[in-house]
């Protein structure tokens, strides 16, 4: 039901784009999309500009976001511009958030009316949380499922493609990140305790010293957050795959893993990269003051 809503949501604003040409039209295809930015860095290249190239640097700018470059509404307030495969799912998540009627029938689920405590972390994997991403919509051969792990306290994620949403799929992948960065005292997931639960179960199987209890989930009034984040992910994974003519975006979910730990996150007001590591990412020599063009030059280190 909710992939033929997003097909007919999708084939009307692509109607739209094809009915109206004009180059103001605030629709953006992908294509479109990239020829803009391209453009706009034209333009701001070009010595003596054309009456074109002034409307473009009149009407946008481009931002770079965690390495990827953003189009963005010339003005004082930063205004992104998204693709048509971007629409359906930002639309519907600002829905689920401020829909008086979503948020009725998702408290009608609660069992009991509890006092809410917000749950904190005072320490490196004291808590983390576990969650699946469907992408049944768009499979990559076997892969139809990304694994979101996230330490609660720094927010780092790990990213990982899965065939199924079997516990005993989920826990291999964890013991994998386990043993790199070390296991939470507590694991919670918003894919229910009885999901939870089974998931330590086959932790349990594959490292039988390792013990962590399930935690409870985060409260429906944080809920938002965790589909933000979500979303957040499937859109990040458009563009990439888009920027890189990639349909295998199982392949690029590691660089999306990067750029997402690398940008800025405003609940702690630094990168998830830096609040674990103590220092922003680097890019090898690319990182360096060192100048592009000797950059290019360079191969081997010299003795």
């Amino acid at each position: 039901m909710e992939n033929s809503i997003e097909k007919k949501f999708h084939d009307e604003i692509i109607k739209l784009c094809d009915d109206n040409k004009s180059s103001n039209n605030s629709i953006f295809t992908r294509e479109r999309y990239r020829e803009t930015i391209g453009n706009v860095k034209e333009a701001k290249l070009s010595s003596k500009k054309t009456a074109l190239q002034r409307y473009f640097l009149r009407q946008y700018d481009i931002l770079s976001v965690a390495g990827i470059e953003k189009l963005i509404r010339k003005g004082d307030e930063i205004f992104y511009y998204c693709t048509v495969d971007e629409l359906y799912p930002l639309i519907r998540t600002a829905h689920s958030g401020m829909c008086e009627q979503c948020i009725l029938k998702k408290s009608r689920t609660e069992t009991t009316k509890l006092v809410v405590r917000p749950i904190t972390s005072t320490d490196f994997n004291s808590r983390c949380q576990v969650d699946i991403v469907d992408y049944q919509s768009c499979p990559d051969g076997e892969y139809k499922w990304i694994m979101h792990y996230q330490d609660h306290l720094t927010k780092f994620s790990v990213l990982r493609p899965l065939k199924t949403k079997r516990a005993a799929e989920v826990a291999y992948q964890l013991t994998d990140i386990f043993l790199l960065l070390g296991a939470p005292h507590i694991l919670q997931s918003d894919n229910g305790r009885e999901f939870t639960a089974n998931v330590i179960t086959e932790l349990k199987l594959l490292w039988p010293e390792l013990k962590l209890v399930h935690g409870r989930p985060r409260h429906p009034q944080s809920q938002g957050s965790v589909e933000r984040a979500n979303a957040d992910i499937k859109s990040m994974m458009i563009f990439w795959t888009h920027e890189n003519n990639n349909t295998h975006w199982s392949e690029g979910l590691r660089f999306v893993q990067f750029h997402k730990n690398r940008s800025h996150h405003r609940t702690i007001d630094q990168s998830p990269y830096k609040a674990l590591f103590g220092s922003d990412p680097t890019v090898g020599l690319s990182s360096s003051a060192l100048p592009k063009e000797l950059l290019d030059t360079l191969e081997t280190e010299k003795i």
